[in-house]
């Protein structure tokens, strides 16, 4: 009965079925007042993308001949290296269009600004999550690495223009929301990236391999946690301030030094300050890099080039959340919101505090 249950729940159309089931529910809980656009893009370019895994997945059923997940190990091995190779950038191109990735971006921003709030944390925790744990698992347990470093270096070049394109971006919004979706966008790409990377490594160095694939999908539960803290604590200023423009407010911090205490353990975890959950799994990305001198001579070359751009993406979003905590917490009050705000609502701040206390505990756990 056990194993029946577990076959059943391991089925490529349940997995199937289940991630447009997520991709309907996002659609039909974003729907607000304003931006209706936003919420129609994102469900053609995720539907774009449920095609494209369902073309990936018909495909490995009919190579190995059944439908369930368990069956497809090694499928890599059957199909040959070109099929391997395409249907990973396939792979690739199918989640990248719930993480935001270049040029399947379009519709995150205006879908962080316009949805509520528990609609972006749903992307941010269960989609983009779930969208990472698939994708690792198709790519490494599926279809293998082997005979894919070409292809792991196309991924990496993506995944790095998408981080960079992320972080130039988030510097010149003016809305808190578009910060964090571009934010989104450029820590989710650091997860690709990894992703890539392990890929390049894998015929090489076995143990760097384990290390990236380590540190992208602990930044990918990092991500959710430092994440849905900001999102929560920017809902609680646009709640309290009715100003959804970051020149709009300022010196929050003398009237709810509570929250402001939350929002700067968030921004120092999103700027991966130590000892703070989002630096240890950056500083697993950037000791995978340094250490490469295992890899090949003509892919070691590239590695400097990555710590560079991992350095300069780094400086520019610490920027960016610089500027919006400053923005909102610092200064003085720049609207009638801003410095008359309305009390918090009852039992608004114990979550955000909880989410603050896991991203310590979560940082200093893992030294």
């Amino acid at each position: 009965g056990l194993w029946l249950t577990y076959a059943y729940l391991a089925s490529a159309i349940l997995l199937l079925l289940a991630w447009e089931a997520v991709s309907m529910v996002t659609f039909l809980m974003a729907r607000a007042d304003g931006n209706e656009s936003a919420r129609w893009r994102f469900l053609a370019v995720t539907h774009i993308g449920g095609l494209v895994l369902m073309a990936v997945y018909g495909y490995m059923w009919a190579a190995t001949g059944s439908g369930y997940l368990h069956d497809w190990q090694g499928v890599g091995g059957i199909v040959g290296p070109t099929a391997s190779v395409i249907m990973v950038l396939l792979l690739f191109i199918g989640f990248g269009t719930k993480l935001g990735t270049v040029p399947f971006h379009a519709w995150m921003p205006d879908m962080y600004a316009a949805s509520p709030t528990h609609t972006t944390v749903l992307l941010t925790t269960v989609c983009s999550n779930a969208a990472v744990l698939m994708l690792f698992r198709a790519v490494y347990a599926y279809v293998g690495a082997d005979g894919m470093t070409d292809a792991g270096m196309v991924l990496v070049v993506l995944s790095a223009v998408t981080a960079l394109w992320g972080a130039m971006e988030s510097m010149v919004q003016t809305e808190p929301k578009r910060i964090l979706a571009y934010s989104s966008m450029e820590n989710m790409a650091l997860v690709t990236l990894c992703l890539s990377l392990g890929l390049v490594f894998s015929p090489s160095s076995p143990s760097l391999t384990a290390l990236v694939i380590l540190a992208g999908l602990l930044h990918a539960l990092n991500h959710s946690v430092f994440k849905s803290l900001m999102l929560l604590t920017v809902d609680s200023v646009e709640d309290v301030t009715g100003e959804r423009q970051i020149d709009r407010l300022g010196g929050l911090a003398k009237v709810l030094p509570a929250l402001s205490a939350v929002a700067f353990v968030g921004v120092a975890s999103l700027a991966a300050i130590p000892p703070m959950n989002g630096f240890i799994s950056e500083w697993l990305m950037l000791q995978s890099l340094i250490g490469t001198d295992a890899i090949a001579s003509d892919l070691r070359v590239a590695m400097p080039l990555l710590v560079a751009m991992m350095g300069v993406c780094g400086m520019i979003v610490a920027t960016s959340y610089a500027r919006l905590f400053g923005f909102m917490f610092l200064g003085r009050p720049r609207s009638k919101g801003a410095s008359e705000p309305r009390p918090l609502r009852k039992g608004s701040i114990g979550p955000v505090a909880v989410l603050a206390g896991m991203c310590v505990a979560m940082g200093m756990l893992s030294y």
